[in-house]
């Protein structure tokens, strides 16, 4: 296999680990990342189960996750908020980091496009497509393409315009270590020149944890302990990481940096083993062999495994056996494993294995391993000189050999891959290449994609130049970020001579609130030079220059006797003399000189015009600079127009107005004037009149009295109007010798009636620039039109540049009008600041004209604007009619709001066996009924949704059994009584009318403080007698109480007998049912079993005299936190009368925190005394026979209004069938209790039987 070089790589892993650097940091401290699920992933707890096994429900709640997974900077790729929110995060993470592998290795797209380079990407899950569906997204536009696995590879391809092969690979856990195998292929084969390698994995939702979990996968404990005697299971761990690869020789050959090289990799399958996922010893050590061949090196030369190293008790023995095989047999060899510190993360953990080696490779140490205590007896049996360092330890071979690491990988299906990786070769330096062509300043290029972004990465730049040493090349910095540098849309520059300069300007940019803007510029073209015409001159405007700036001072030097020869005088010495330069035959050579020196300046910078536009007199140094003439030829030019000149000196006035051309020209028609002109139009606004002086100050006090602005121009000659005739025939004569070029650049003319037509600058043309409008605005609009949208003015004080952006303003054109001088302002940096704005403005610049080489560094990169984008779960929730919105519940049903006076809430359901099976495992002698917990559960959900987290439940009567068909229609109102108080009411309906079988008051809880938490070991030391809820619930089961596997939660009951007795009972909501739980405040399976835990307590046996306590209701419930957790109910009898006994219970946690509180449980047993003294005496009787009778015809029994009076205020199964019969005869039921201890001697107080057809009184017995 050919060498393969390492000349880039980025990750983003947790812990704030987003460069090569911060993992090396991250791994020499010994981080670990490993967390509990965070919430804005999953609920940890709903879905976490210590108990193994539990459906839908994982022993590990733990992981390494990324912060803000949904963050993404969609603007800086060109994708729409809408397409980028659809897009997988793993997708995008591979995006970001590409790039971040691209720029690592000082490439930038513009060298990347079009190349032959491979994108390979290892990822297996896709839990982005569960997000999709449940968001009811995935048939939209981007479901697609935002979740399929093969634009994982090509979305980056498309970004970069690569013409490699992009594959995505799913070969599980070792997808990405299979990628860089691939890659390493496509490159050995020619098929590619270059190539990323790259691994991704992103958990989005918890379905593939407990999936992995009923696999006994995952760690019940959260740790990876990598080959240790405590392994048992991984945690999955989040990351991204990209290598960017190239063949050695071609990397050698362009001066890339290389980080390490591949020497060889191989993959190969397991076959069949004792299952598809149990793996081999045999094909392990083949792949070892297979890739060391490859790489035609000694197993004895390796110095350190990275290895697979889950923490699994079956795979850990099985690799420690295979690497015992093949390495640390002659000589030590290190073991190590990266899960321990990020955990697996799957698709990306060969990646990650091997940016580490290479880490390790470069800095000659190997960090210690995490979570690792000793070998397991079985592997600390076999003889081998492998060894898991448990300290930073140095190279194993250090001073005697090349470094070298193997790296292994293996999937769970079977497929294995193993690298071998050593050190990069020593490249000796040329230090006779210069880094910079010139002494002076630095110029330090910084971009980001926002403003802030662009602060945070000044600060973090300053801070990367605090770290560094005193040797490092504050040079080699500048050409780092000038020319191995992407340079983002929003931007700045630091000028500095040294690092601390370099500092101090960093972190002022990064603690200001300067808005920087995008750039208007795409880096495509060339700014457009602008030359003025006369007025920008001050004293001594070019003496900084001629001091500070070496090509300026030998372009005027140039000009000097050119220009001496042809006027007379020294531009030397005008530009530099305290006085200003006057005299139009001096002014214009002068001016010339400056613009023409000013603009070789630049050039000498890196900066090339894109084009063009001269103004009146300007135009002699826009056609030296564009190559239109010599400049010899433009010396005569400006010297000869400017000597004729002052023939007709004071000849004229000129005046600007803000008024379009074409007004000016209507007005000066309507006035009759002859003798002025349109001289310039400069703008679409903005015009300048030339011609008799008299006439020009007429008009502009005419339009000053109109409140026009106008104003007159200071000038020697009225140039471009009939001023100037006099002397058109001898400039024409003068300039005959010219001779004129094809001009280099464009030329946008401002003396042609089309400006995109090129100039022949002969003398004819001087001619008509002398005479003719000045179209400057047309030529501005045209170089606009054609893309042009950075333009600077070379002139010493700007006197165009509101006029440029007063004609883009008119096209809607963004666009920056840079000045290149200012009147008496110093240049602090020279033309090295215009340099930096023109990069900032998005102007081509070629920074390798000023910095021809140097070394890259690692410094850190640009900041991304990031913008969190995920698509919303509850996004198929829908908004009802009318204000009623639609929320679901498993025993509330459909909920609507009815927004009346009282507002009201409605909710029907179906509570029948069919839809909750469970509910068929609570049986009343064998018929099943709706729990008493079930109207409790029902209540606090409603509470919850009317009156928020922060409520309870009062009162809560169970007033008629609700016995279940497979089919039982339900409705729940919630009346609004009060601010804070809501009535609550269950009822079923038959043709006969609605039965209410439940009813509360709902309340805003008044304290919000959760109760304290018990001591739960203090509790169990004192509950010494134990009942199993297996014999509670035989008993229970003797008084016609059955209770199915689903409702068989309650364990063993604690109980404390004393004066005060107690229950301590172990509760949990069955393991077939937990997956419900989250559906629920509590489950009433669950709350069901703490009433069951009640029937244990002493008090309450004793209160039943034998018979059966039912649940009647109870005083307030109020729940704290979720109870999918729930270990204890702790309960306590308050209460014992002749009817029932009163119960207090609180639902904990294995912690003893307080999960839910119920106080006043009442239980009753319905068994009145008459009916006790009844039971007892059927004891004594050998036996009881019933005879059946025929019941007499009653002529009321179909209407009317009958009286069920119950002697004990427990609703029975009489009651219940009783009232069901006769409604559905058409007879209205009034229920009453009239318990037997009260006066029996008439009808119960308030109560008029008169107008009734019958009063049936029900004795229980």
């Amino acid at each position: 296999m050919t060498p393969v070089a390492v000349i880039g790589m980025a990750c983003r892993l947790p812990g704030g680990v987003d460069s090569p650097k911060k993992l090396w940091e991250a791994l020499l401290r010994g981080d670990d990342t490993v967390t509990e699920v965070p919430a804005d992933r999953w609920d940890a707890d709903e879905y976490y189960d210590p108990e193994p096994g539990v459906p839908g429900r994982t022993v590990c709640k733990w992981g390494s996750f990324l912060d803000n997974v949904g963050d993404f900077d969609p603007e800086f790729f060109g994708i729409t908020e809408k397409e980028a929110t659809a897009i997988d995060p793993q997708h995008r993470l591979l995006l970001e980091t590409a790039w971040e592998a691209m720029e690592h290795a000082g490439l930038t797209p513009e060298k990347m496009a079009e190349s032959l380079t491979g994108v390979f990407v290892g990822l297996n899950h896709g839990d982005y497509q569960f997000v999709h569906i449940d968001a009811e997204a995935f048939d939209g536009p981007y479901g697609n393409t935002g979740t399929n696995s093969c634009f994982a590879s090509g979305r980056i391809s498309y970004a970069l315009r690569l013409h490699g092969p992009a594959v995505t690979v799913d070969t599980a856990c070792s997808s990405s270590l299979f990628a860089t195998h691939l890659a390493c292929r496509s490159l050995s084969d020619g098929e590619s020149d270059l190539a990323f390698a790259a691994g991704v994995y992103v958990m989005m939702e918890p379905r593939r944890f407990a999936s992995a979990s009923a696999q006994n996968m995952l760690s019940p404990t959260g740790h990876c302990h990598a080959f240790d005697a405590a392994a048992d299971g991984f945690v999955s761990g989040e990351g991204s990481v990209v290598l960017l690869l190239k063949r050695l020789p071609d990397a050698l050959r362009d001066g890339d940096r290389v980080l390490a090289v591949v020497r060889g990799t191989a993959a190969n399958q397991d076959g069949h083993t004792v299952s598809i996922a149990t793996p081999s010893v045999q094909a392990q050590s083949m792949v070892y062999r297979a890739a060391l061949a490859a790489a035609g090196v000694e197993p004895g030369s390796v110095g350190l495994v990275e290895a697979h190293g889950t923490g699994t008790p079956v795979g850990d023995p099985i690799e420690y056996e295979s690497l015992a095989e093949v390495y640390g047999i002659d000589r030590p060899c290190a073991l190590t494993s990266a899960k321990p510190n990020f955990g697996h993360t799957q698709a990306a953990a060969g990646a990650l294995g091997l940016m580490k080696a290479i880490l390790a490779l470069q800095h000659g140490v190997i960090p210690r391993n995490l979570h690792f205590t000793c070998l397991p007896d079985d592997m600390a049996r076999i003889s081998t000189k492998l060894f898991v360092p448990q300290e930073i330890t140095p190279w194993p071979t250090n001073g005697e050999q090349v470094r070298r690491a193997a790296v292994s990988s293996y999937g769970i299906s079977g497929t294995n891959v193993h690298a071998i990786v050593e050190q990069a070769p020593e490249i000796t330096a040329h230090d006779d290449v210069p880094t910079t062509p010139t002494e002076g300043e630095l110029i330090f290029p910084l971009s980001a994609t926002s403003a802030d972004a662009l602060r945070q990465t000044a600060g973090r730049l300053a801070d990367w130049v605090d770290a560094q040493g005193p040797a490092w090349s504050v040079s080699d910095l500048a050409y780092t970020l000038a020319r191995r540098r992407t340079h983002r849309p929003v931007r700045t520059s630091v000028l500095a001579n040294n690092a601390a300069e370099l500092s101090v300007a960093l972190r002022e940019i990064a603690g200001d609130e300067t808005p920087y803007q995008a750039a208007v510029g795409q880096d495509d073209l060339g700014p457009v030079w602008v030359f003025s015409g006369q007025g920008s001159q001050w004293a001594a405007m070019g003496a900084d220059l001629l001091a500070n700036e070496p090509v300026f001072a030998a372009t005027i030097a140039e000009l000097e006797p050119l220009i001496a020869r042809e006027s007379g005088f020294s531009v030397t010495e005008a530009m530099t003399a305290p006085e200003t330069v006057t005299g139009i035959d001096r002014v214009q050579p002068t001016l010339f000189a400056m613009q023409v020196a000013l603009a070789a300046t630049m050039k000498s910078y890196g900066v090339r015009p894109g084009a063009v536009i001269g103004h009146s007199l300007g135009e002699s140094a826009a056609a030296v600079a564009a190559g239109a003439l010599s400049l010899q030829d433009g010396a005569k030019v400006i010297c000869r127009r400017s000597r004729l000149m002052t023939r007709i000196s004071g000849s004229g006035a000129m005046a600007s107005v803000e008024l379009p051309a074409q007004q000016v020209l209507s007005e000066l028609m309507a006035r009759g004037v002859n003798d002025v002109v349109v001289a310039v139009v400069a703008s679409p606004q903005s015009t300048v009149i030339g011609g008799a002086t008299e006439a020009v100050r007429e008009l502009v006090a005419a339009w000053e009295q109109r409140e026009v602005m106008a104003r007159e121009v200071a000038v020697d000659v009225a140039s471009h109007s009939p001023q100037v005739d006099p002397i058109l025939d001898d400039l024409y004569e003068i300039l005959a010798d010219l001779e004129p070029l094809a001009p280099e650049v464009p030329y946008y003319s401002a003396t042609l009636f089309d400006p995109r037509e090129e100039p022949y600058c002969d003398a004819n043309y001087w001619v008509d620039n002398l005479r003719h409008t000045v179209r400057f605005g047309a030529a501005v609009q045209a170089a606009l039109e054609d893309g042009y949208r950075v333009f600077a003015e070379l002139a010493p004080h700007p006197l165009l540049t509101r006029a440029v952006e007063k004609t883009a303003e008119s096209l809607d054109i963004p666009v920056a009008a840079l000045a290149g001088m200012r009147r008496e302002q110093p240049l602090p940096h020279g033309l090295r600041g215009l340099l930096a704005d023109l990069h900032s403005a998005g102007a081509a610049v070629d920074f390798s004209v000023f910095y021809p080489a140097g070394q890259l560094v690692e410094a850190p990169l640009p900041t991304w604007t990031h913008r969190s984008l995920l698509l919303n779960r509850a996004g198929h929730d829908h908004q009802g009619q009318g204000g009623s919105s639609v929320v679901v519940h498993p025993l509330l049903g459909s909920h609507v709001r009815l927004p009346e006076e009282p507002e009201r809430h409605v909710w029907q359901t179906d509570v029948g066996t069919e839809a909750l099976p469970w509910l068929a495992d609570h049986q009343i002698h064998s018929a099943p009924a709706l729990p008493g917990a079930a109207y409790c559960e029902m209540a606090l959900a409603a509470a919850r949704t009317i009156l928020g987290e922060v409520s309870e439940v009062r009162d809560m009567r169970f007033e008629q059994m609700l016995l279940l068909d497979e089919e039982t229609p339900l409705s729940v109102v919630g009346s609004v009584k009060s601010p804070g108080v809501v009535d609550f009411v269950v009822e079923t309906f038959q043709e006969g009318g609605s039965i209410r079988r439940g009813a509360a008051v709902l309340h805003v809880a008044e304290d919000e403080d959760q109760p304290p938490a018990y001591d739960v070991p203090g509790l169990l030391a004192s509950h010494l007698r134990t009942e199993e809820g297996t014999e509670l619930r035989e008993r229970f089961d003797e008084h016609g109480v059955q209770y199915g596997p689903a409702f068989t939660g309650l364990g063993a009951a604690h109980i404390a007998d004393g004066a005060v007795s107690t229950v301590l009972a172990e509760v949990s909501l069955p393991g077939a049912m937990r997956s419900q739980q989250r559906a629920y405040a509590i489950h009433p399976a669950l709350l069901d079993a703490c009433f069951q835990a009640v029937g244990a307590h002493p008090d309450v046996q004793v209160a039943g005299n034998g018979g059966l306590m039912l649940p009647l209701g109870v005083g307030r419930i109020r729940a704290y936190g979720s109870t999918r957790n729930a270990h204890y109910c702790y309960a306590r009898v308050t209460n014992v009368d002749a009817a029932g006994v009163d119960a207090d219970l609180d639902v904990l946690d294995e912690h003893g925190t307080v999960l839910v509180a119920v106080r006043g449980l009442r239980l009753g047993t319905g068994v009145s005394e008459l009916g006790n003294r009844d039971r007892v005496l059927g004891e004594r009787l050998l036996s009881i026979e019933w005879q059946q009778r025929e019941l007499p015809e009653l002529d009321f029994a179909d209407a009317g209004t009958w009286l069920l009076v119950s002697t004990t205020d427990v609703a029975d199964l009489l009651a219940t069938e009783l009232t069901d019969s006769l409604k559905s005869h058409g007879a209205q039921c009034a229920t009453m209790s009239w318990p037997e201890h009260t006066d029996h001697a008439g009808p119960p107080n308030g109560c008029e039987t008169s107008s009734m057809p019958a009063v049936f009184t029900m004795w229980s017995s």
